[in-house]
């Protein structure tokens, strides 16, 4: 058996291929601190008795992920997963249960009678792998959800093949019992067809119900589907949360659906993902980027799973929302995208390079609402050149915090770029007045440097009036003077060890008061002396400093009061 677990809150995504025996007593131990478990199965024999009775003991579990290799016989399966159902029944604390390539012929029984005793329970989450799955298995399951007394806050129903039959059995009670609806509903493989879809659209009409969100993973779309599904989304009093499809083969799905949402853009889900796989063409890129584009507010994520798109392609979806930088989606996600140049047409020869400039332009806007972007573009890269065009155009950006590429070329000079983004050290002005959003620049592959590292924690604080005082006092003091010897001292002790500068700073003081008048020049001014800062920061034991933004009559400086 192979194990993953979360202990505390800290997840542990390694599998850990452990002997069964110390798999068991792991689980027998009850440790409150793991609340996460995922069990694979990859060899037999595995007693089920055994396991289930370790799983019975563990009161503390509250989420547990059971799947196994589904090259395992098929009547061991069964007698595994009946065991498995049978023990954790007793268990009151789970609240979220997967169970992955399982019999669904045999399985919906013991499923219906744990959902239905186990009133904490909030998430379900079941793959059937083979087995048939008929219309009065999925009536049972729905028949206890309706003896529930509170409603599950998710249902995933994978490879069930469940068909219009089933998908109206449950939309008819949801339908029925509105305030029993999950938040989020995902369907994946279940060869829904037309009739099965205009029961789903019949729900996401509905605001009467919870739901929130809804993903429909199928490969094949009748005609008429998503126009029903289109048009059920866009007439809703308020849009939802979140919506994923798969758009099957070709992109004439999603730009169907795509047409459906263009006359009312405000109503497109919050949270979009459209998955393929197939080419999501120029036109379909066009289309998506306009629909958004004319939105009052942006989405919270568009996400693009598994698609070939043209360079072209990617730059047409950009320049969309060049008279309206405001409606850009705060998470672009290109997942796992084929980035493909079409030489067709002589307008579709577009480089990486000129993708870069397309998302420049837009994160040059202040008013940008891109907060993530995600690029993981099969032909697409970062190198210094193109961070250099990037980390130019975040100079006045402070809503980016993430961009990431799947594959990033960068040497010290690139790093460099953008570590001069984030702390440009000219002057104290300059410092104080960089990059304070960026937390995550390239890709798991490629670690920043050090320094670049170390800015990105300090950028991780959300005062930013913080961290620009961070900046601040790490380059231009705490660099070339040493501080600890006088932290802690009486107030009255730094003044004796600071006498000689008590003067100075008096006097630097009174120079500012005259610049500010007009009685003196700047350059007297905002002559840097770290030394009267220095006094500042500990006659005030550290705690006192405040940076203060001081406005000249030509340009803005930064303080200490």
């Amino acid at each position: 058996m192979k194990i993953s677990f979360e202990r505390g809150g800290d997840i542990d995504n390694s599998y850990h291929d452990l002997p069964t025996s110390q798999i068991l007593r792991l689980l027998e131990e009850n440790d409150p601190q793991i609340n996460h478990i995922e069990i694979i199965i990859t060899n037999w024999p595995v007693d089920h008795i055994d396991l289930g009775m370790a799983l019975s003991k563990n009161t503390n579990l509250r989420s547990l992920l059971l799947r196994h290799n589904q090259r395992l016989d098929k009547a061991k399966v069964r007698l595994y997963q009946r065991g498995i159902l049978e023990a954790i029944s007793n268990n009151r604390h789970l609240n979220n249960l997967e169970l992955l390539a399982f019999d669904g012929s045999v399985a919906f029984q013991e499923l219906a009678s744990f959902l239905e005793q186990n009133e904490n329970l909030k998430s379900f989450h079941f793959k059937c792998s083979f087995g048939p799955v008929t219309r009065d298995d999925f009536v049972t399951l729905v028949t206890a959800l309706s003896k529930r007394k509170s409603p599950l806050e998710k249902i995933v129903i994978h490879s069930c093949q469940l068909g219009d039959d089933g998908i109206k059995a449950m939309t008819t009670y949801f339908l029925n019992h509105v305030e029993m609806t999950p938040k989020t509903i995902c369907l994946h493989r279940n060869k829904i067809g037309e009739t099965g879809y205009s029961a789903i659209a019949e729900i996401i009409l509905n605001d009467d119900t919870r739901l929130e969100g809804i993903e429909l993973d199928e490969l094949e779309w009748p005609s008429n589907s998503i126009r029903s599904i289109g048009s059920a989304l866009k007439s809703r009093r308020h849009p939802l949360n979140w919506f994923s499809f798969n758009s099957g083969h070709s992109d004439r799905s999603a730009m169907d659906m795509i047409r459906q949402l263009s006359s009312n853009p405000d109503l497109v889900p919050e949270s979009l993902v459209i998955c393929g796989p197939s080419s999501f063409g120029n036109d379909a890129m066009r289309a998506l980027g306009n629909v958004l584009a004319r939105r009052n507010s942006p989405l919270e994520m568009l996400r693009l799973d598994y698609f070939s798109v043209s360079n072209r392609g990617l730059c047409i979806f950009m320049e969309a929302f060049r008279e309206n930088c405001n409606a850009v989606p705060r998470f672009l996600d290109f997942n796992q995208i084929y980035c493909i140049d079409d030489y067709s047409d002589e307008d579709d020869d577009a480089s990486t390079a000129e993708t870069i400039a397309a998302i420049s332009e837009l994160l040059r806007n202040q008013i940008c609402s891109l907060e993530r972007l995600c690029i993981d573009c099969n032909g697409f890269y970062l190198d210094n050149e193109l961070t250099s065009h990037i980390t130019e155009s975040l100079k006045s950006n402070d809503a980016t915090t993430t961009i990431l590429a799947d594959v990033v070329q960068l040497t010290s000079n690139g790093w460099d770029h953008l570590a001069n983004l984030l702390c440009d050290t000219t002057s104290i002005d300059s410092t104080y007045s960089s990059n304070h959003t960026l937390c995550e620049f390239g890709s798991t592959t490629s670690p920043p440097s050090n320094q670049v590292r170390l800015y990105f924690n300090m950028n991780n604080n959300a005062n930013k009036q913080m961290v620009g005082r961070m900046k601040v006092i790490h380059h231009h003091f705490a660099c070339n003077f040493n501080l600890d010897q006088f932290v802690g001292l009486q107030p009255a002790l730094l003044t004796e060890f600071f006498h000689p500068v008590d003067q100075a700073f008096a006097e630097r003081r009174q120079l500012i008061s005259r610049c500010d008048s007009g009685e003196a020049t700047e350059d007297g001014c905002w002559e840097n002396n770290s030394l009267t800062i220095h006094y500042l920061m500990l006659k005030n034991n550290l705690d006192m400093v405040e940076f203060t933004k001081f406005r000249s009559r030509k340009r803005r400086m930064i303080i200490l009061e």
